[in-house]
């Protein structure tokens, strides 16, 4: 199958609908279905008109995944891997969970959609009106309305600047670790959470666009994330098969930078991030030729580790462009980055 402008994310073969089989195809705004021996998709389904996705209960016969549409159709998928009830059950784990992270982004994008068209509606009563005469009475589709009557409207919303949400400082407190009754821990992520991250610290989400899905599942790549030292940085060594000792390695050098960048700034004086002691004596610091680190290196990871946590929640008030860029040169500039990790 040959898509012009979506990419195929996940193509998961043996997979049954009403009884025909085929190949179910995952891509950047949609899910597709295609019998086997045909050229044309059967079924296509778009993110946004996605309500939900359904699984069927453990234990049941048939493995399958519903998805739900926001007019109230579905479509039910069964999964008949040859290997057997595991096999099937790993194969519809690896949609669901593409489509766990995938959904939430359309649905944010819906609902700002309709906030935005309820404003333009109640900011100009004649295009309210005009909307009631030919949408509520159904001469023309809402799609066709917005297109070609309030089009002018919904481009001088999109052309106003809005300001961003911010990342809250404490956002990874409100992931609270539970026991899974076999000397484990899980940990509940939403996908504010994820987004948070992402934010927070974009060299994780490169880490996540090189191997989910290709190389780890979502859950398998969390769960590394979370074992990782680049997570625990109090600890003093990190493990060779570590995938995101590279991360770090990027926050001091993004950190380095903002230093050097800001020299001088009265208002955003981040200087107080190097570790420098004071003179005996007096209330300023050493001079660069006298520096003397604090001591405890375990001390030093963790207050390091708090002032890059601070710097990378301010940071994510920065255009994302800009800060992709950097982290690129960044990239570009080390050693054996070329997106793996030396052993």
């Amino acid at each position: 199958m040959t898509t012009t402008r979506e990419d195929v994310l996940l193509q998961m073969g043996e997979v049954r609908f009403k009884k025909g089989d085929g190949t179910l195809y995952v891509m950047n705004e949609r899910i597709a279905w295609i019998a086997e021996h045909r050229d044309t998709v059967a079924v296509s389904h778009r993110f946004q008109d996605i309500k939900m996705q359904k699984i069927s209960p453990e234990g049941k016969p048939k493995i399958q995944l519903q998805v739900v549409l926001h007019d109230g159709n579905s479509s039910t998928f069964h999964f008949v891997n040859r290997n057997g009830a595991p096999a099937q059950m790993a194969d519809r784990d690896k949609v669901k969970e593409l489509l766990q992270q995938l959904l939430p982004n359309f649905k944010r994008k819906i609902d700002k959609e309709l906030e935005e068209k309820n404003r333009v509606l109640t900011e100009n009563p004649s295009l309210l009106q005009l909307y009631k005469d030919l949408v509520i009475t159904q001469v023309l589709p809402s799609d066709e309305f917005w297109a070609n009557h309030a089009k002018q409207y919904l481009s001088k919303e999109i052309q106003s600047q809005r300001q961003d949400i911010g990342v809250s400082g404490a956002f990874l407190a409100d992931i609270k670790p539970q026991t899974d009754g076999c000397n484990g821990l899980r940990y509940n992520l939403t996908s504010d959470i994820i987004e948070c991250i992402f934010k927070t610290y974009p060299a994780v989400k490169r880490k996540h666009a090189e191997h989910v899905p290709a190389k780890l599942s979502e859950s398998e790549f969390w769960t590394k994330f979370f074992q990782s030292h680049y997570f625990h940085r109090d600890r003093i060594a990190a493990g060779t098969k570590d995938i995101f000792t590279e991360c770090g390695k990027i926050d001091d050098q993004q950190l380095k930078l903002a230093v050097q960048e800001n020299m001088g700034d009265p208002l955003l004086d981040i200087r107080g991030f190097e570790d420098n002691t004071l003179e005996d004596g007096f209330c300023s610091a050493a001079s660069s030729k006298q520096t003397v680190n604090s001591g405890n290196i375990v001390h030093q990871s963790m207050i390091k580790r708090f002032n890059q946590h601070s710097f990378m929640v301010l940071k994510t008030c920065t255009d994302v462009k800009t800060l992709n860029r950097s982290i690129g040169s960044i990239l570009n500039a080390t050693p054996g980055a070329n997106g793996t990790t030396a052993n």
